[in-house]
């Protein structure tokens, strides 16, 4: 907003009603031209951030995981386990449901099974993305699938 008006009242009225700046007179055209250029730079900035694609894709077989852009080969139980995981993000789920939930069919699989595939799976995801966990362990119950953006089914 340009304006003569300098009193703080006014001040705060103009950002409540969604000014993303407040110049008062007078005011140097360079000074107006910058805070300009701040503005549109902030918006390119939110532009590029809310196109940025989803970190992980999940399609329907073990060769259809993309991470970051990367494919990432998965054997199809660990596929299975990353799929199960990745429906329920931020919900804590045991060993044996998440064995349950990856591997239904399998009729004599013990519960320490689980701990292998993650721990392969967590060393396939850091390859490709290592500052991020997107599994965590919790200490006596199970694991948490801990994904930055929503995964793409």
């Amino acid at each position: 907003m340009l304006t003569a008006r300098r009193q703080e009242a006014d001040l705060l009225r103009g950002f409540e009603l969604g000014a993303d700046d407040y110049v008062c007179t007078p005011y140097s055209l360079r000074e107006v031209a910058a805070r300009i250029r701040t503005v549109l730079r902030r918006r390119a900035q939110q532009l590029r951030a809310a196109n940025r694609p989803a970190p992980i894709g999940i399609g329907n077989s073990p060769g259809t995981v993309v991470l970051e852009g990367q494919p990432l080969p998965l054997t199809r139980r660990e596929f299975q386990l990353l799929r199960a995981l990745s429906r329920e993000p931020g919900r804590v789920c045991s060993r044996s449901e998440r064995l349950e939930a990856a591997f239904p069919y399998a009729l004599e699989t013990n519960e320490r099974t689980v701990d292998v595939h993650i721990k392969n799976l967590r060393k396939k995801l850091t390859v490709v993305s290592p500052a991020h966990r997107w599994i965590r362990s919790i200490y006596d119950v199970g694991f948490v699938w801990d994904a930055p953006a929503s995964a793409d089914h």
